[in-house]
């Protein structure tokens, strides 16, 4: 399976979110550090699929491009599958559902 992958720094995932919508690709989101973002580009490392234990908690509307929990049901829009570590490193516009699991 296909995935795009982001790392942590420099709104990776906000920018992975633009260039998805401009060649019409359809892709659940990773988000990772740049050590192992680092290990995934190169072939050191594979990403593990979306199963129990790597699943996907977050979900982007893909017309919005808001970050939402994966239980949230404030947008009837299609969404992408994320599995997002930082959500505030992602540059998308958080919704509340988010906001509220967020560590200060």
């Amino acid at each position: 399976m296909d995935y795009a992958i982001c790392h942590t720094k420099d709104k990776d995932v906000q920018k992975c979110v633009q260039a998805m919508v401009e060649a019409g690709h359809d892709l659940p989101i990773v988000q990772t550090n740049p050590v192992t973002y680092k290990k995934l580009e190169s072939g050191e490392k594979s990403v593990p699929d979306f199963g129990e234990k790597h699943k996907a908690h977050h979900k982007v509307d893909t017309v919005t491009h808001i970050l939402h929990t994966t239980k949230c049901k404030k947008t009837n829009n299609p969404t992408w599958d994320a599995r997002i570590i930082n959500p505030k490193a992602t540059g998308l516009v958080l919704c509340t559902c988010v906001k509220k699991r967020i560590k200060k």
